[in-house]
């Protein structure tokens, strides 16, 4: 593989040229009237980049707010709709503006109260959807037509996305009505009831709109409810649907009849009768860890393997393969020596830390029959049953820049130093680099984000940077596919290139779902949600949200969330997007706007300060002697309506609803450091010494089990009702959830350490700082 060489250049009249775009577009509308409003075609954001409120203090925020013009846009269209005679024609148009924005924001619902936050094209939505008949027939006049072009458009090409794009514009249309009705279908049909519920009861709550669609509406709103776990509003849509039948005593579904029930107290049996006409799939793969805890929802509950294959292999992860080719002069076997010494003294120096033990950022991810996991500069694949290496690819020159560099001045002279510094981000905090993530035919890794330091020589390979690059490989052979990000202006071997969406940092790769992939990014000081499609390898951008403005910058200012691997979650077509700056914000996938925000520092007492990263050796200052422990990764986790978040914001575990985002219930972290998941009703917490449960419903606690003098190594898994998490000293602690108690102490086999571990296909996968190792699962 040749050696890439990247020249980095910025350029800076750019942002002269958007702050004088930003004047020409907000200042006539301060001063203007409705004209101004209505012809505008800037779209400029009010970035709210306040302190990060600390405890007590509700008077910050890091949410992105809606612009002036945007806000003045809805307040003036429910100024015309409140009149003594509304003007419709100029308020619909104005509403419809809103709605055209391929952003949401956040705005003050009540100017008094800055603790309330709505979405700006939900309210948009409501006002639309409150007029009275003749403001929805002029609605329609002006907007069923363009509706219909992309209904026509997207149903010959049936085209999801594009039937999303015409619901989240136009609801309030006949043409939007069926795209609301093919959503949720599409959603059950992908498992996802929770999604189609709300796309059916948006439909139900236009009456006038819904009523030609039943009694299929109905039907298919209760067993979506009933599906997601919501039983009362299940059976409250089947009281629907019997009173729009009148006195009729069946309905007709699919060409056949079916006798409605007769009693309220009968409802939900009779749905259970029914469910076969509106059964989703199921999800193929699904013991196939191909993102971060095995699904987009981030609870890794698995199956018992229906076959269990045998096979028992280890292969070192710290050297490369591919220093002899990335520079040919290389005599890799002497220079790759400097790496194990290194790595020792990481290793002792962590192990007499009264911290404690710090879990291995890598761990592997599995497609089919090959495991894909990072070294220190590549991706490698190796084959699930032998173990034999089937391609590596480099991905960061980083590591070879160091290796290669000669003693003397500048980088050479400070060689141990940053080798120190790089493994120990690589191998114990970098959960960003670390982290893959895979479709099924591309593996995605993040790479080119610098390191941790500002005190060494100058250069960009080893600076913290506000920018990394995003690379997706083919699964098969390890060809790089595509790249993305990167500083504007890059040059690539003196030619110059840009990079698709240059300018942007990665914080994590990103979540694949029904080929759109979604990963949130920070550019000029703001974190936003980005989704693209890849079209004959090129990335397409299809949505880029912004979210909230971080206290501190994404270079060195915060070292912390630049290594955090910030990964979105999903479940019932709701993202969750923990941005580790305070804050969580959630979306609703299908209509692309902003359900809620949750502000994690607010009024939640016992706030811990930033954690302090792993340090390496002298000649770096040595580990703070009383470092602030926290939560191990910010990760949300869903599950039966909720999510579990963690930031090092809070010292508590926090329980909100996955729809509305209200707090449910807190809970003390204590010396938990993850959430290993959520089944049968309880939270499992993975800490230093033990797991303990808490009760799903109220965070109660109800067990705590502690696996012995040993410390726990690494992440686990959930399988068959048995919490499985390693042990220092390479057992497997087995943890029955039901009762609370260990039930078994799993021998390794000799020459596998333990660490990260997973499971598939009856083989247990277990990822060190420096080791792979894969055996079947001990038995118990």
């Amino acid at each position: 593989m040749r050696r890439q060489a990247w020249d980095f250049a910025q350029y800076s009249a750019r942002y002269t040229v958007v702050f004088c775009l930003c004047l020409q577009f907000i200042m006539p509308a301060c001063v203007c009237g409705e004209d101004v409003l209505l012809s505008a075609v800037g779209k400029r954001r009010q970035i709210v980049a306040q302190p990060v409120p600390q405890p007590g203090d509700d008077s910050g925020s890091v949410f992105v707010l809606a612009d002036r013009m945007q806000i003045r846009r809805l307040q003036t269209a429910k100024e015309y709709l409140q009149a003594e005679e509304p003007k419709y024609d100029q308020a619909v148009e104005l509403l419809q503006l809103v709605l055209n924005d391929n952003e949401d924001r956040f705005f003050y619902p009540d100017a008094e109260d800055r603790t309330r936050f709505r979405s700006l094209k939900a309210e948009a939505n409501r006002l639309l959807g409150e007029m009275p008949e003749e403001g929805l027939r002029k609605y329609r006049l002006q907007f069923s037509a363009d509706a219909n072009e992309i209904l026509k458009e997207a149903v010959a090409k049936n085209d999801i996305a594009r039937i999303a794009e015409l619901t989240r514009r136009f609801l309030h249309t006949s043409e939007g009505m069926e795209g609301a009705y093919r959503l949720g279908a599409w959603h059950m049909n992908q498992s996802e009831p929770l999604a189609a519920a709300l796309w059916f009861d948006r439909m139900h709550s236009l009456s006038n709109e819904a009523k030609k669609w039943e009694p299929h509406l109905s039907l298919r709103r209760a067993a979506s409810w009933y599906r997601a776990g919501f039983e009362v509003k299940a059976r409250d849509a089947l009281l629907d649907l019997k009173t729009s039948q009148r006195d009729e005593t069946t309905i007709r579904v699919g060409g056949f009849d079916y006798e409605l029930f007769d009693q309220e107290s009968n409802a939900i049996d009779w749905l259970k009768k029914t469910l076969d006409m509106i059964a989703g799939s199921g999800l193929a793969g699904e013991n196939d860890w191909v993102t971060f805890r095995l699904t987009p929802t981030r609870n890794a509950i698995l199956k018992p393997a229906v076959e269990t294959v045998s096979t028992k292999w280890t292969q070192a992860t710290l050297a490369t393969d591919q220093l002899e080719l990335w520079n040919e002069r290389a005599d890799s076997s002497a220079i790759q020596q400097e790496l194990p010494a290194i790595l020792n003294r990481l290793k002792a120096q962590h192990g007499k830390s009264q911290a404690p033990l710090p879990l291995p950022a890598p761990q592997p991810f599995v497609v089919g029959d090959t495991v894909f996991t990072r070294t220190l500069a590549t991706v490698k694949a190796f084959d699930l049953m032998t173990g034999k290496p089937k391609w590596e690819s480099i991905c960061d020159q980083a590591l070879f820049e160091l290796l290669l560099s000669p003693h003397g001045d500048g980088i050479g002279a400070n060689r141990q130093a940053l080798l120190s510094r790089l493994l120990n981000d690589r191998l114990w905090s970098d959960a960003n680099y670390a982290h893959l993530s895979s479709d099924g035919e591309l593996l995605f890794a993040v790479d080119h984000s610098g390191m941790t330091t500002t005190s060494l020589p100058h250069d960009e390979n080893f600076h913290s940077r506000d920018t990394n690059i995003l690379s997706a490989f083919d699964l098969k052979q390890g060809t790089l596919q595509t790249q993305m990000g990167g500083k504007p202006g890059i040059t690539l071997a003196s030619i110059p290139v840009e990079l698709p969406v240059a300018g942007r940092f990665f914080l994590s790769s990103p979540l694949a779902l029904g080929g759109e992939y979604f990963t949130l990014t920070e550019v000029r000081g703001e974190l936003r949600l980005m989704s693209f499609r890849l079209k004959s390898g090129e990335p397409e951008i299809t949505w880029d949200q912004p979210l909230v403005a971080p206290q501190f910058k994404i270079d060195s200012h915060d070292p912390i969330r630049r290594l955090s691997g910030v990964m979105i979650s999903y479940a019932d077509g709701i993202l969750v997007c923990p941005t580790d700056a305070g804050a969580v914000v959630a979306l609703d996938a299908s209509n692309r706007t902003l359900l809620w925000g949750y502000d994690l520092t607010a009024k939640n007492g016992n706030q811990p300060n930033p954690p302090v990263l792993p340090r390496p050796p002298v000649p770096f200052p040595p580990p703070n002697p009383r470092p602030t422990v926290s939560w191990a990764d910010p990760v949300a986790t869903l599950v039966d309506g909720k999510a579990m978040l963690t930031s090092r914001y809070s010292n508590q575990l926090h329980c909100i609803g996955l729809m509305d985002g209200k707090l449910n219930w807190k809970a003390p972290r204590g010396d938990s450091r993850y959430v290993l998941g959520c089944v049968d009703g309880r939270v499992l917490l993975l800490g230093a010494s033990g797991v303990r449960a808490l009760k799903m419903e109220d965070g109660k606690p109800v067990w705590d089990v502690k696996v012995g003098v040993e410390k726990i190594a690494g992440r686990g898994f959930i399988m068959d009702g048995k919490a499985y998490v390693p042990k220092t000293n390479s057992e497997i602690a087995v943890i029955d959830i039901a009762k609370g108690e260990l039930i078994n102490n799993l021998p390794m086999p000799a020459g596998s350490p333990p660490g990260n571990i997973i499971s598939t296909r009856g083989l247990i996968l277990s990822q060190t700082v420096d080791q792979l190792s894969v055996f079947p699962l001990p038995k118990e």
